[in-house]
């Protein structure tokens, strides 16, 4: 365990952490700035799993360009013909494989969102406002495809769990966002 300083220190830390402690698993606060999202990469490419927190759904990563290397980046080219337009296109493979959005109330609406590294676990994230007794969760299990969707102008696949306070009972949906 490497305690964090201050904020600020977050992405010095995390490098320093994959360097020179050889981590098999590295939890992650918040992913906020270009730094911390490139020292995610920089772990996943030594091998190590990663557990992470983020601010936003995946469409909202995807517009925000400083976390936008998460989620395999995203590179824009034109193609030709009548009429030209701009494509957009996922520039590499993402940092997390699974993507875990923490959801308020059971419509599905996600508050504050959660990523999860390739081999299992739960981003941090409280779930805000929302109400109606229960708490869900969207799975993304193929966070490469559900990229390469919404840069389509699609939607992707998920898998909606909520928990129903009540009763404890979980209650799965497949679900398009």
């Amino acid at each position: 365990r490497v305690p964090v300083p201050s904020p600020d220190q977050q992405s010095s830390l995390l490098s320093e952490c994959a360097e020179n402690h050889a981590p098999h698993v590295m939890l992650i606060d918040e992913i906020s700035n270009a730094r911390e999202a490139m020292g995610c990469a920089s772990a996943k490419h030594r091998g190590i799993r990663l557990i992470a927190g983020a601010q936003g759904g995946l469409r909202t990563l995807l517009d925000k360009p400083e976390l936008r290397s998460i989620v395999g980046g995203v590179n824009t080219s034109t193609a030709y013909g009548k009429p030209p337009r701009t494509v957009a296109q996922r520039a590499g493979a993402p940092v997390f494989d699974v993507i875990v959005e923490l959801c308020a109330g059971t419509t599905g609406e996600a508050a504050e969102n959660g990523i999860d590294g390739g081999n299992g676990g739960l981003g941090n994230g409280n779930g805000g406002g929302g109400g109606g007794g229960a708490r869900a969760l969207r799975v993304v299990r193929d966070s490469a495809a559900a990229v390469d969707a919404v840069l389509r102008g699609g939607s992707y696949a998920a898998e909606l769990r909520t928990r129903q306070m009540a009763t404890g009972a979980l209650v799965l949906a497949a679900t398009t966002n």
